[in-house]
């Protein structure tokens, strides 16, 4: 039997703003579990297949368990009941452009098409502040709306209005407290690679050396290489960071050492053996993957 026709007013842009957050909540409970599933799941599964078959399940897998999950609670209760738990807290209510109850089609849909209004900038999600019908890019383009089948919940609406940014400021510091690492990790695993290049620069400019003066090694890098085979001695840019209390490696010194002598302690800049041509980073501190920088160039 045909539904009735509903015809209530466009749902504002704010209501509906907290109406998903409290959507969304919902799954900040939901993700750490789904994240520990396909950890455990994944590698077992992946392990009994080929390298370039387990790659493409791991991708389908994590595909299936972070978006399944919001896919079916979104598509199924708004093809039910037109709306989610967020939208019954505040009587939002979604509906078809012509206010007939939306399709379980339509409403699958029109979650996938969250993409649409994603995509720029999340901009897509703002249109309903600026758009006379209050529809967002995702309604526009499924043709659906969200209206207003009651009086807003107020007393939930400033509620959730007022504990938002605390809930905000714990999320970024959760954020900063996973990231900050990490981007430290990146920064200094940069630094130990332009201290390998630096290091190369330093060995094709002897090798030129070499070439130019009979089989001769420069006495003094500093004296012999600058400014005719080099610009200035590039330094050594890796810090030590990945041993706790160990001396910074910095620097663009040149300590010479006499011949077959290599780095026993943990200095700073270069150690140059001239007998050899053999130019070391002065320090024994180990890098990220725990190989002393005294081994750069022997790798």
């Amino acid at each position: 039997m045909k539904q009735e026709q509903v015809s209530e007013t466009p749902a504002g842009f704010w209501v509906r703003f907290v109406a998903q957050v409290v959507d969304s909540l919902l799954f900040y409970a939901v993700i750490p579990v789904m994240g520990i599933i396909a950890a455990i799941a994944i590698p077992r599964i992946a392990r009994h297949l080929s390298p370039d078959t387990g790659r493409l399940m791991a991708i389908f897998f994590i595909q299936v368990v972070f978006l399944g999950p919001p896919a079916l609670y979104y598509g199924l209760m708004t093809a039910w009941k037109g709306q989610t738990l967020g939208k019954m807290l505040f009587n939002l209510k979604v509906v078809q452009a012509d206010g007939e109850p939306i399709s379980g089609l339509r409403s699958f849909l029109r979650f996938f098409s969250y993409l649409l209004s994603a995509i720029p900038l999340g901009l897509g999600f703002l249109f309903p502040a600026f758009q006379k019908e209050k529809r967002a890019l995702h309604d526009l383009a499924c043709g659906t709306k969200v209206i207003q089948t009651g009086p807003t919940n107020q007393v939930a609406l400033i509620l959730i209005l007022c504990v938002m940014p605390f809930f905000a400021v714990a999320f970024l510091g959760v954020l900063a407290a996973i990231a900050i690492p990490r981007f430290a990790q990146m920064l200094e695993k940069s630094r130990e690679g332009a201290t390998k290049g630096n290091l190369g620069s330093i060995e094709s400019a002897m090798s030129i050396y070499y070439g130019d003066h009979q089989g001769q090694w420069p006495a003094n890098l500093e004296k012999d290489l600058v400014p005719k085979y080099l610009a200035a001695i590039p330094p050594v840019k890796a810090t030590g960071a990945f041993v706790a209390g160990g001396k910074s490696p910095v620097g663009n010194s040149v300590t010479p050492v006499v011949r077959g002598q290599a780095p026993t302690t943990s200095g700073s800049g270069w150690l140059y053996d001239s007998a050899l041509g053999k130019v070391y980073v002065n320090s024994t501190v180990k890098d990220s993957k725990g190989v002393p920088y005294s081994f750069y160039g022997f790798e």
